[in-house]
C-alpha cells in the first residue's frame, strides 16, 4: 500500500510541474499575440499613411493613430506579462529571461517611434 501511495504522490507532483510548464507556455503565447497585434498595427499605419493617398492628412492622421496603437499595444503586453513572469518568479518557476523581454519591448518601440517620424517627415 505505501508504495502505491508513492507512487501516485510522485505522479501527481510530476502533473503539478506540467501543468506549471504549460501555464508559463500560454503566459508566453499570449504575450506573443500581443506583440503580433502591435505589429501588424504598426504595419497598418505605415501601409495607410504611405501607400494610400500619399499626402492626405486624413490618411497621416490615420497611421499615425494605427503606429501609436501599436506601441501602446506593445506597453500593455510588457505590462501583463511582467506581472505574470513576477508570480512564476516568486513561486520558483522558470520562465523566459526578464531582460530579453524588455530589450524586445524597447526595441519594438523605437521601431515604432521611427517609423511615426517617417511618417511624419
Amino acid at each position: 500500500m505505501n508504495e502505491s501511495q508513492d507512487t501516485n504522490n510522485r505522479l501527481a507532483i510530476r502533473r503539478t510541474s506540467l501543468a506549471k510548464q504549460r501555464n508559463i507556455l500560454a503566459a508566453e503565447r499570449t504575450f506573443s499575440a500581443w506583440i503580433r497585434t502591435g505589429l501588424g498595427a504598426v504595419a497598418a499605419g505605415l501601409a495607410v499613411a504611405k501607400l494610400i493617398h500619399r499626402g492626405s492628412t486624413l490618411t497621416a492622421l490615420l497611421g499615425g493613430t494605427l503606429i501609436v496603437t501599436g506601441t501602446l499595444i506593445y506597453i500593455i503586453a510588457f505590462h501583463n506579462y511582467y506581472h505574470v513572469f513576477r508570480f512564476f518568479h516568486r513561486e520558483g518557476h522558470g520562465a523566459r529571461s526578464f531582460y530579453l523581454l524588455i530589450t524586445l519591448i524597447v526595441v519594438l518601440c523605437l521601431c515604432s517611434a521611427g517609423a511615426f517620424a517617417l511618417l511624419m517627415f
